[in-house]
């Protein structure tokens, strides 16, 4: 997922909010490995807890 931002904060808390996926492990357990080049886990965290409250 790099690339087409150019550095802002908000392109990439944007991209992660759409094109973040999790997959479900067999220790039921979902995960994403994702590498932004900016931190911007404080801005999404509160969108995916939203999003996904029936999975843990």
């Amino acid at each position: 997922m790099r690339g087409s931002c150019k550095g802002t904060i908000n392109c990439w808390r944007n991209r992660m909010k759409a094109f973040v996926r999790f997959k479900h492990t067999i220790e039921d357990i979902y995960f994403a490995r994702v590498e932004p080049d900016l931190n911007v886990f404080p801005l999404i965290g509160e969108h995916f807890c939203q999003r996904y409250q029936d999975q843990h």
